[in-house]
């Protein structure tokens, strides 16, 4: 076998390699560090005396960072941090 033979076996098996890697690591990196996605359907929750979005996305996904279900919420519903109301009712992203 030529040295060229060896060095384009070698150079396809580790492209293969790292496009294999990559396309598994993106799902597995995301279950790993417990991260969800959003499904299709939103679930309602009616906002109560003295609720913040931030207490809300706290509640909804404790020991995690609040800020992008916020974001979430935000694009979901239109809605700023200070404009709740109570008995508001609110589209919050559901974990899939």
């Amino acid at each position: 076998m030529s040295r060229t033979y060896v060095r384009r076996r070698r150079t396809t098996f580790i492209v293969a390699l790292g496009l294999l890697t990559a396309v598994l690591y993106g799902p597995v990196a995301g279950a790993v560090a417990g991260q969800r996605v959003p499904s299709a359907k939103p679930q309602t929750y009616i906002v109560a005396t003295g609720d913040t979005l931030w207490g809300i996305a706290s509640r909804l996904r404790p020991g995690t960072d609040p800020r992008p279900i916020i974001q979430q919420i935000q694009q979901l519903n239109g809605v700023e941090a200070g404009s709740l109301a109570p008995g508001q009712r609110l589209l919050i992203p559901v974990a899939g």
